[in-house]
């Protein structure tokens, strides 16, 4: 049976059976707040029951990715764990006391709040081939061999991290956002031209989030022309000559 529901409707009666209630799952209003509107800084909260770390994790993820989340605070109900999820596919303060997560979290939020962005404008244009005579030789082969080493670990089919060459004080080509790195045979790059600190404009595709901090990069080390950037564990190492940086998140 079919039936209406509102105040002034006639009650249903269940006493005799013969009722049968569907659900159908409405569209996550959180999805639609910042469409339009990156200017908005967007915490989302997901909660699991008896859930591992690493289902707390794609679960929170998958928030963060499709409703274009700031931070995701995730808790098991059962559990008890907590931990906050990023876009860059990082966790941070996992812990099973919730009020030291929830702390940690108001701290990200301030800090992540305070920085600011450029949003591209995106005009018709074709990307570049990987294989493109301006695409350095270098850069491909250190690339190449991230994508081989499984540096760029694809969720949803699009990949964190970025990579750049400078071909001028005011163009360079990066890579393209929410695109799979591995395969830039058939994704490529995309040409970016700035005008100013307020003006950028993509050629054919939305540059990597990183963009912006490859144009300051450049803009400080005018020696260097190429940028590689992807996310690892830290590992012991016997190399004690490379030099490491380790920055809070809200650096």
């Amino acid at each position: 049976m079919t039936a209406s529901f509102g105040r002034k409707e006639k009650r249903l009666e269940s006493r005799d059976g013969g009722l049968s209630i569907y659900f159908t799952p409405a569209d996550k209003v959180i999805s639609s707040i910042r469409t339009g509107r990156k200017d908005i800084f967007l915490v989302g909260f997901k909660a699991t029951c008896n859930a591992t770390k690493q289902e707390m994790f794609e679960k929170g993820l998958r928030l963060c990715k499709e409703g274009s989340v700031n931070l995701v605070y995730v808790n098991d109900t059962a559990t008890g764990w907590n931990m906050i999820v990023t876009p860059e596919e990082v966790t941070y303060h996992e812990t099973d006391v919730a009020q030291d997560a929830l702390k940690g979290l108001v701290d990200m939020a301030y800090f992540r709040s305070q920085l600011t962005f450029t949003q591209s404008t995106v005009v018709d244009g074709k990307p570049v081939a990987w294989d493109d005579p301006r695409v350095p030789a270098t850069l491909r082969t250190v690339v190449d061999y991230c994508v081989q080493k499984n540096a760029y670990k694809p969720f949803k089919d699009a990949t964190v991290g970025h990579f750049a060459v400078r071909l001028s004080d005011t163009e360079f080509l990066t890579s393209i956002r929410k695109s799979n790195f591995n395969n830039l045979a058939q994704t490529g790059l995309v040409y970016v031209k700035t005008d100013g600190p307020d003006t950028v404009l993509a050629y054919g595709a939305k540059p990597s989030v990183g963009g912006q901090s490859q144009r300051k990069v450049f803009r400080d080390h005018p020696g260097m022309d190429c940028i590689v950037h992807f996310h690892c564990p830290m590992l012991a190492t016997a190399y004690d000559d490379i030099p490491v940086r380790i920055y809070n998140e809200w650096a």
